[in-house]
């Protein structure tokens, strides 16, 4: 069995089906030269040590094409071919040549939820199996098990942070105001901000400068934040974050959901509202009014 995954997320899958028993001859982890995935990647494999890594740079459309076709080749000698992202570019050409019976497939965020078709035909390791016809559930109880066995020196309230401000989807005052009511529902001494990979000094130093927030910037997933800042949540708290789909599954903590209005989003209106819905259905979080 080889796999080939490109995120954190896609790699503590890989962690999880390794301690249920699928052995690994290798595993081909994808670096795109953005320093935060790169370095949360590298030091996952350390932390979790896990076997048979292999490491690849692929930025250019030659390092593409060149570990594309090593990945095709390899698959030929292997029975089971593991892929982090069904919507990527390598794996529309793998299903072309191999058939759906030889992969697993696994969950890249909330991406599951929208591959009806996909998940209609193939195999997935999944935190969704409701949306899966061939699923293998997971439950993230060897992480689980992992943060439970941890030390843990500290409990605070955690803010999830997403970088809607960066990316234009909402403006700042609107975020800032989230975060302020967030703040107010939850009601503590002190609270810690993790920020999304992609927001910037700029819209930290202004979260920071206005609200009562430690930023605690991580080198690894926030799925493992007690093992790497010795925090257990207290509760997590969040405007939106797929994270909480797995945090839910790994900490015994209340989560709390601030939904910003339709109107204020200035952009990706019905991808947001879609997301808040399955949130909501599913009844992993409190909805702050």
């Amino acid at each position: 069995m080889i796999a080939y995954v490109d995120s954190p997320f896609q790699l503590l899958q890989c962690y999880e089906l390794s301690k249920l028993g699928y052995n690994f001859s290798k595993v081909y982890v994808r670096l795109n030269g953005k320093e935060s995935n790169d370095n949360q990647l590298i030091n996952l494999i350390n932390l979790l040590d896990i076997q048979n890594t292999k490491t690849i740079k692929i930025v250019s459309l030659h390092q593409k094409l060149f570990y594309y076709g090593l990945f095709i080749f390899v698959s030929l000698f292997n029975g089971t071919a593991v892929v982090g992202d069904a919507n990527s570019a390598l794996f529309k050409i793998l299903k072309r040549v191999f058939s759906r019976e030889k992969f697993i497939l696994l969950d890249d965020g909330v991406a599951t939820i929208n591959n009806t078709l996909i998940n209609k035909c193939f195999k997935r390791f999944t935190i969704f199996p409701e949306y899966v016809n061939n699923k293998i559930c997971n439950d993230f109880r060897n992480i689980k098990l992992l943060v439970n066995e941890e030390k843990v020196l500290s409990k605070k309230h955690v803010i999830v942070g997403a970088k809607f401000v960066d990316e234009g989807i909402c403006d700042r005052e609107t975020y800032l105001a989230a975060l302020s009511t967030i703040i107010k529902h939850v009601n503590a001494d002190e609270y810690v901000y993790i920020p999304h990979r992609g927001e910037s000094k700029i819209e930290l130093d202004a979260i920071k400068n206005v609200l009562p927030i430690r930023i605690l910037k991580l080198n690894l997933p926030i799925e493992l934040i007690s093992l790497e800042a010795n925090i257990y949540p207290l509760s997590i708290s969040h405007t939106l974050s797929t994270a909480v789909f797995s945090m839910r599954k790994i900490y015994d903590t209340p989560i709390y959901t601030y939904r910003i209005a339709n109107s204020k989003l200035m952009q990706r209106k019905e991808l947001i509202e879609n997301l808040y819905n399955v949130i909501d259905s599913k009844k992993i979080s409190q909805f702050i009014e």
